[in-house]
């Protein structure tokens, strides 16, 4: 006997909608986004432009935007955070990335909220940069609000490419530096909900002035935690500034103390044995990446009262990667994995350092395998080689690089022309218009409590 079947087996009608409604709905759709294409508030894609940090390892930490592993710099429309020991090369890192803005002849403003970038005078000049440039704006704020608002009016006039804060940590608010108790100078509280509301204007306006913002930041130790009962591991360590720094921010790099070298020898004052800090390994970690692949890590060589130097980063690197190999006695050795030619067997990392000053040649080569290359022209070179060699003799992995060259070059992955850029010594203010006058009235209510 056949059942029957039950309303459950009926068979499924699907509504017809009134061709009306479905033409009200695509003219909906349409007017929405032309609105939001006429105020600027409708998302377009484009290819980010970075600021150079002068660190040929952390811009390969950073990224370029791309997640292939190449080198990049400060992202333009973000946020970036240094943070970490005392001396580990933080400020020295942002001002390299000055350098490189003033050398492209853009703007660049630093806010010294610690009062102590005029006593750098000389380490400044050894870096070789120009604060004296017309292209350099630089405010040393007394307190939060008033700091705030002139690197909003910086921002708005000058369209810098990038902008130092030195440091959260010294953004004291105004009712901190007004206060005579000494209980109530340090408003952690309001310093975390004027850091937060300062971090939400202008990360939506960091974009449309095509701006890098670097914050400069310290650790501190939370007590409470630290001195719970049964709490095991150590102090916890946090950055100043509240919870906002790490949410508001597109990358973040924690700068570790590591090795350091030393220069024993008789004190010129008092004529008494004793060591001094020559240079400093630093162990830089991206614990948040936005931009591009999170959680790289690399060392970076500080030579005390000079900036970065490069090549000694790129030995201990090569030493790390294991493309420099390091045998009995403490000799360097490399050998090209294309051709088996041994390039050098020294001994040191002084030496070997020296060697590569002399022989920049032999560094070029290496390059390839201690940091991706980013040039095109690089790659069709080595594409044109691989194509003079007949395909019956190419191994498996000349014909997979040989595939993916091919690929990159054919959808334009890699776009990095070289572009002259004329260096203007003069700073062009900008007239603000409606929108920058806009803007600078909303983070004035917000620096003075009116949104209280």
């Amino acid at each position: 006997m056949q059942k029957k079947k039950g309303k459950w087996g009926a068979k499924k009608t699907t509504p017809v909608e009134d061709p009306k409604v479905k033409d009200s709905k695509k003219d909906l759709k349409k007017e929405l986004r032309a609105s939001c294409e006429k105020d600027g508030t409708y998302l377009t894609m484009k290819k980010v432009e970075v600021v150079g940090t002068g660190s040929l390892i952390l811009n390969r930490i950073i990224g370029d935007g791309t997640l292939c592993g190449k080198p990049g710099g400060f992202p333009r429309g973000g946020v970036t955070e240094i943070f970490g020991d005392e001396s580990t090369g933080k400020s020295t890192l942002a001002l390299l990335g000055v350098k490189e803005a003033l050398d492209a002849g853009e703007c660049a403003v630093w806010a010294d909220f610690e009062h102590t970038l005029r006593l750098q005078r000389t380490y400044i000049e050894n870096l070789g940069i120009n604060f004296n440039s017309p292209n350099f704006f630089g405010i040393i704020p007394m307190d939060f609000e008033s700091g705030a608002e002139k690197i909003g009016k910086a921002m708005v006039a000058y369209h810098p490419a990038i902008i130092v804060i030195d440091s959260v940590t010294a953004m004291i608010p105004q009712a901190g530096e007004d206060s005579e108790d000494p209980s109530k100078m340090v408003q952690i509280g309001k310093h975390a909900k004027l850091t937060s509301q300062f971090l939400n204007w202008i990360t939506k306006r960091l974009d449309k002035y095509n701006t890098a913002l670097v914050l400069l930041n310290q650790t501190r130790i939370d007590i409470k935690i630290s001195s719970m009962p049964g709490r095991h591991g150590g102090p916890k360590e946090i950055s100043s500034g509240g919870q906002a720094p790490k949410f508001f921010t597109t990358v973040r790099i924690q700068l570790k103390q590591g090795e350091k070298e030393t220069v024993s020898g008789k004190s010129s004052l008092t004529g008494l044995d004793e060591k001094k800090a020559s240079n400093q390994v630093v162990k830089a970690i991206c614990v948040k990446n936005k931009f591009d692949i999170a959680y790289k890590t690399g060392p970076i060589y500080f030579a005390t009262g000079k900036d970065v130097d490069n090549i000694m980063s790129l030995v201990y690197l090569g030493e790390n990667l294991g493309v420099f190999k390091k045998g009995g006695g403490g000799y360097y050795s490399w050998k090209d994995p294309n051709n088996d030619k041994v390039f050098f067997n020294i001994q040191g990392k002084v030496a070997l350092v020296k060697y590569l000053e002399a022989n920049p040649g032999v560094l070029e080569a290496a390059m390839p395998y201690l940091i991706p290359s980013t040039s095109a022209e690089a790659m069709m070179e080595r594409k044109r080689e691989l194509e003079a060699i007949n395909e019956k003799e190419l191994s498996k992995e000349d014909k997979n690089e040989l595939t993916s060259l091919r690929e990159k070059l054919k959808d334009k992955i890699i776009d990095d022309e070289s572009v002259e850029v004329e260096v203007d010594s003069k700073l062009e203010i900008a007239e603000v218009s409606e929108d920058g006058q806009s803007d600078l009235d909303e983070l004035k209510s917000i620096t003075s409590g009116e949104e209280e």
